[in-house]
């Protein structure tokens, strides 16, 4: 029997089933985050206010500065 044999033909089932996949998958991801947060800590989650400042601050600096086109040296060859 495969699996999809298993599988009731009743609706009502099939949504019965699904509902409980669903929910045995989101207990399963509440674990996993309990988890990482165990392992690394609530701080590895967030960066701290001061960096994300730095980081915007950098790039508001490197919008600011202007493009400019590479110049090149004259031509300085005698012909």
């Amino acid at each position: 029997m495969t699996a999809v044999e298993a599988l009731p033909d009743d609706p009502d089932r099939l949504k019965a089933m699904l509902l409980a996949e669903r929910a045995e998958s989101e207990r399963l991801r509440q674990i996993i985050k309990e988890l990482q947060r165990h392992r690394f800590g609530r701080r590895a989650e967030t960066l701290p206010e001061e960096q994300l400042q730095l980081g915007l601050e950098e790039a508001e600096q490197i919008q600011a500065i202007p493009f400019r086109a590479p110049q090149h040296a004259p031509d300085t060859e005698a012909r």
